[in-house]
């Protein structure tokens, strides 16, 4: 199986920047998008399917 680890790579910041309004690579110092759950986070649309 030949998987495209950069389309996928391409894939999640495209969506994160979509769904979060977050740009990867811009603070190597900021925790990752996927990082940042707080049990304050709205879980609205979160099984919606695109």
């Amino acid at each position: 199986m030949d998987i495209n680890i950069s389309l996928l790579v391409n894939k999640l910041s495209v969506d994160a920047k979509r769904l979060f309004d977050y740009e990867t690579g811009i603070d190597v110092n900021e925790k990752p998008v996927l990082n940042k759950y707080s049990e304050d986070d709205s879980n609205e649309g979160f099984f919606e399917e695109h």
